[in-house]
């Protein structure tokens, strides 16, 4: 599913602060490429966390709606929330489990990497085909 949102993009000292007027949410780049980049993933992060929530996204505003001052930079944003969704989906997470000093010294005695043996046992148990994520 992709989306188009308008934003508003103001210059403030060394940043590009970016306003999400329709999903009444803002961010910042420390330059124009990048403002509309954390712009792009605001309202992905925004539209995929509304969509697991069951909440139906706003509807865009038409441009020619959108109220801003002269030295500010109006324009849309396009979101693609299923590559998003794929992209969040793959991200590795940080976890941190206890064994005893026993088990860890075994496994490293042996050169088996912990993480991955984790990862497989919780995909059998949760089963997750071990090709996915």
């Amino acid at each position: 599913m992709r989306v188009v949102y308008p934003v508003i993009i103001s210059k403030h000292d060394d940043w590009h602060i970016v306003q999400v007027p329709d999903l009444d949410q803002s961010t910042q780049g420390t330059d124009l490429y990048d403002a509309i980049y954390m712009a792009r993933d605001l309202i992905s992060l925004c539209c995929v966390d509304m969509q697991n929530e069951g909440k139906e996204l706003p509807k865009p505003s038409e441009i020619s709606a959108i109220t801003h001052k002269t030295d500010e930079i109006l324009t849309l944003v396009d979101c693609d929330l299923d590559e998003y969704r794929k992209m969040i989906s793959q991200m590795e997470i940080r976890k941190t489990v206890k064994i005893s000093g026993q088990i860890n010294a075994t496994a490293k005695n042996e050169k088996i990497n912990v993480s991955q043996v984790l990862q497989q046992a919780l995909k059998a148990e949760l089963g997750i085909d071990q090709q996915q994520g």
